[in-house]
């Protein structure tokens, strides 16, 4: 299975590579996403001081330093154009560590601000697919046990610190959700993306055959798109007439100067 979904992978990216990019409008509705997470939840813990009740200043501390942090991208994301992969999974790796840091000194096993760690899941499954959401819960997962053991099984003077009672059904519950919820979006983020990418691509198809004359140059773009998805360096086009029952064949050779009908 791994392998299937690997090689379609492979194809949707060549897919996409013939679109234009979105990118931007991609990484924009994302920052727009996180900075109302992170004031909704600043919001919420000063109409209710309830939530977080262990060492409520750390974890205030925390959320105040997301919601700056989430602002500052929001800010940052519509002044840039240039969103290349360095700089997504430097964000997505920050992205990650922002659910185990505040929840270390909000009972990490059970913290309330669970809802970040979907919300990761969420950004990587829209700017991404399948095997990078699948990726990002591992992460999540091994973040999430590595506070939770830190905090019953860690160096005295963190266990002090924390204080943390390990609860063993939200121990186990917490990521098994993730797993789940991983799995699922990543799945439905990979079809919209490879609908997306089919859509943009035939249009993008049509215009260019549209724009060309005569058939011998319409039918140059179809190959050069159709070998470019493929991957390949030959590519036949068999067309039968109905009425006549006569048959033509189209071969379409790539070659330094680009694709040579014959």
């Amino acid at each position: 299975m791994l392998a299937y979904l690997t090689r379609r992978s492979q194809f949707q990216s060549r897919l996409q590579a013939l679109v234009p990019g979105d990118a931007g409008r991609v990484e924009r509705v994302l920052a727009t996403a996180r900075a109302f997470l992170a004031v909704s939840s600043l919001a919420a813990i000063w109409i209710d001081p309830t939530e977080p009740s262990r060492y409520a200043p750390l974890a205030y501390g925390l959320i105040l330093a997301y919601a700056v942090y989430s602002l500052s991208i929001f800010a940052w994301v519509r002044r840039r154009r240039d969103f290349g992969v360095p700089f997504q999974v430097t964000l997505q790796g920050v992205d990650v560590l922002w659910p185990a840091a505040i929840a270390i000194f909000t009972s990490p096993a059970s913290s309330p601000f669970f809802i970040f760690n979907a919300f990761v899941l969420l950004e990587a499954a829209y700017r991404w697919g399948f095997l990078e959401t699948l990726a990002t819960g591992a992460a999540e997962i091994l973040l999430y046990f590595s506070a939770a053991s830190l905090a019953v099984l860690g160096p005295e003077a963190f266990r002090a610190l924390v204080g943390e009672e390990l609860d063993v059904n939200r121990l186990i519950m917490r990521p098994l959700y993730l797993a789940i919820m991983a799995y699922l979006l990543g799945y439905l983020g990979e079809q919209e993306k490879l609908r997306h990418a089919e859509a943009s691509g035939l249009a993008r198809l049509i215009g260019k055959v549209q724009a060309e004359i005569g058939l011998r140059g319409a039918l140059r773009v179809l190959f050069e798109d159709t070998v470019k998805v493929f991957g390949s360096l030959h590519a036949l086009l068999v067309v039968r007439q109905r009425s006549s029952g006569r048959v033509i064949v189209w071969d379409g050779v790539t070659q330094d100067r680009g694709v040579v009908l014959s």
